[in-house]
């Protein structure tokens, strides 16, 4: 029936553009007529907190987060194979220009950045999609799909091949009613129900074996909590992806039963944009969930770590930490047992943003020696060796004196030491006169039978020293016509290939010999 009743309670509506639980039925003095109660999605999009005139008329956990509608202005959901119909069964006859525009949306990925994606369905792939046993990917987010009246296996019989199905943003109000849709779409593999408010997942039973077979679940913005989707784990068992963003999460379930009994098969989580503080926590999901290998923490309010206990994360390979509040190099240390992580993302963090951005990066490399990517550039094996030279150099001194201070601050410092040596410069630098502060280079050029003997500053600039040799006194070729390399004690060539950088980033010492190539010939 259209008129509201106490059935509606609990029910999904949308007003406008927003989304909303109704939590009363019924008159509100001395106005006449049925009024719904609703809470809204958005915390802030009402006007009180299910209160009116002194008079408590339902529970709302915002304090702006209800309000009063009357029925006539809400939608209040329709059938799941209609709704697919009216999306999907385009015409294949010419559209119009304005029927030819690409519907589009925004999704963040992995790296937290947002990308715009067509959206399947939408003009380019009309006369295609409308051939139902076809689709293999179905989208109905941001509907008003709430129930399906015909029988619940008519999706999988009108579209058998599945794979993906994203009901997010809809009017799903429990998940028994998607339960009955799912389970009988035998390849669903990706099961996209973001932006939803359903009753708890603790009201299926535990034999439910509908999402047995999904890989990948998207619940972003549902208002659950991590508790109760750890406590449900054995309703899906094969997941292999778990994105719960935006749930506003202080915290995660804790303590987690024993090891590869949670999620067995589960490689990536994602968790950014909530609210969690607290490492101990990320450290026991990551010893409940075994094989994970990406782990997405941007956007919470994680300080800095304590040591990681034995066998936690230990098949990570991928970390994003940006939009934290991580402070100090002890974070970056207690990241060093991760012996897979080839991948970090760490923006936006206190500890980076009161330095230069090349020595921050420098300095992550260097205390992380099996990272391939920091902030989503490559790190190549030649950054790497300039990275860790300079680290010994910025360090060195600090390393003569050390303590066990200084070992917990830069746990990695003996073994670059042990891997290239001690910067030779800062330890003949004894004296305080400028004589004994300059590096004595001699410079050879395979097209000139010359050789000659400069002593220059460790500041000195690259390109200054190209200007220096150009001189006609010396090798009289043009700056910008030279090539300067030269050998490091385990005689690996390098490039002095950066103009403006000091000689010291390449860990220059007194005596190397540097080869100049005169590029005209």
């Amino acid at each position: 029936s259209d008129e509201p009743t106490s059935a509606w309670l609990g029910r999904r509506v949308r007003v406008g553009d927003d989304a909303a639980t109704v939590r009363f039925v019924g008159s509100v003095p001395p106005t006449q007529g049925v009024w719904l109660g609703v809470e809204w999605d958005v915390p802030d999009r009402g006007k009180h907190n299910g209160t009116h005139e002194g008079v408590k008329y339902f529970e709302c956990s915002s304090p702006l987060g209800g309000s009063f509608v009357r029925p006539k202005k809400c939608s209040v959901g329709t059938d799941l194979v209609r709704t697919l119909r009216a999306r999907y069964a385009f015409s294949t006859t010419e559209h119009s220009a304005e029927d030819s525009i690409q519907d589009v949306m925004t999704i963040v990925d992995d790296c937290n950045q947002v990308v715009e994606v067509e959206m399947v369905g939408a003009g380019k792939v009309e006369s295609k999609q409308s051939q139902f046993d076809k689709l293999r990917i179905i989208n109905l987010s941001h509907t008003d799909v709430s129930h399906s009246t015909s029988p619940a296996s008519s999706l999988a019989e009108l579209c058998p091949l599945v794979t993906e199905l994203d009901l997010s943003y809809t009017l799903f109000a429990r998940w028994q009613d998607v339960a009955d849709i799912v389970q009988h779409l035998r390849h669903l593999r990706v099961l996209i129900l973001s932006g939803n408010r359903m009753d708890g997942l603790k009201s299926l039973p535990a034999e439910c074996t509908a999402f047995h077979n999904v890989r990948t679940l998207f619940i972003n913005d549902c208002a659950l909590t991590f508790s109760e989707v750890v406590q449900c784990h054995m309703l899906f068992p094969k997941l292999e992806e778990l994105h719960f963003c935006q749930n506003r999460a202080a915290t995660l379930a804790t303590p987690f039963p024993g090891e590869h009994t949670l999620f067995p098969e589960l490689t990536m989580l994602d968790l950014a944009q909530n609210s969690l503080e607290k490492w101990e926590e990320v450290f026991w999901a990551g010893l409940a969930f075994s094989k994970l290998e990406i782990l997405i923490l941007s956007e919470n309010k994680l300080g800095d770590a304590p040591p990681l206990p034995p066998g936690c994360l230990k098949n990570l390979c991928v970390l994003s930490l940006n939009d934290n509040v991580v402070s100090t190099w002890a974070t970056i240390g207690a990241l060093l047992p991760l012996s897979h992580l080839r991948d970090l993302r760490i923006r936006n963090n206190p500890l980076l943003q009161s330095m230069q951005p090349l020595i921050a990066r420098q300095g992550l490399i260097a205390r992380l020696p099996g990272l391939k990517s920091l902030n989503g550039s490559p790190v190549t094996e030649r950054e790497r060796v300039m990275s860790e030279r300079y680290y010994l150099q910025q360090h060195f001194t600090e390393y003569k004196k050390s303590g066990p201070e200084f070992t917990s601050q830069h746990p990695q410092y003996a073994a670059l030491v042990e891997k290239h040596g001690e910067p030779v410069q800062q330890a003949v630098q004894q004296s305080e006169s400028l004589k004994d502060k300059l590096l004595s280079l001699a410079v050879t050029c395979p097209t000139s039978d010359k050789e000659i003997e400069v002593s220059v500053p460790p500041s000195l600039k690259v390109q200054q020293l190209k200007r220096l040799l150009g001189q006609p006194k010396n090798f009289g070729v043009p700056a910008i016509k030279q090539k300067l390399t030269f050998c490091t004690d385990e005689g690996q060539n390098i490039e002095l290939d950066e103009d403006l950088r000091a000689l010291d980033h390449y860990s220059l010492a007194t005596s190397s010999r540097v080869v100049l190539v005169d590029l005209r010939k």
